[in-house]
């Protein structure tokens, strides 16, 4: 089921998001602050925030929202941003905004900045790989190995 914006009222996200998620957590911008269920199995959940972030802020897609599936037993996980041509167009102006400001950062600043990042990667692996099963379909223990492969990439252009 493909919901446009213009369809997706903010109480129908709310209701999606909440049928997807127990009840909602602490979030971070990335969405992937620790959250378990309230179900008493301890089991990570989807991320709350289901719209696009960019430019330091969430926004509601103009591609709308379609429902995503876990594709080994076929459960809704509930609705997912999907990103159109202006929402893409969008995104890639504020990073270009913003690439004139992490130009001008020290290389040790930047270096702490990706430092961060892989730090927060590895803290929430289990979580993130979790996330990632449910959602492709690949080993819980693949996709652990990617978040340590991404943090470790971070780590590496970070000593550049």
């Amino acid at each position: 089921m493909r919901l446009d914006s213009s369809d997706a009222s903010a109480s129908g996200r709310e209701r999606a998001y909440a049928a997807s998620a127990n009840a909602p957590a602490a979030q971070t911008p990335l969405g992937i602050e620790a959250a378990k269920a309230n179900d008493g199995t301890g089991a990570p959940r989807l991320p709350h925030h289901r719209d696009l972030y960019y430019d330091g802020d969430w926004h509601v897609p103009d591609g709308g929202y379609a429902d995503t599936f876990n594709p080994a037993t076929g459960e809704n996980l509930g609705l997912c941003a999907e990103a159109n041509a202006a929402d893409i167009d969008r995104a890639a102006q504020a990073a270009q905004r913003a690439f004139a400001a992490w130009r001008a950062r020290p290389p040790q600043a930047r270096a702490q900045v990706l430092h961060a990042l892989a730090k927060r990667l590895r803290e929430h692996a289990d979580e993130l790989a979790w996330i990632d099963a449910v959602n492709g379909g690949n080993p819980i223990a693949e996709m652990t190995g990617d978040v340590h492969a991404a943090a470790a990439q971070l780590d590496y252009f970070a000593g550049l």
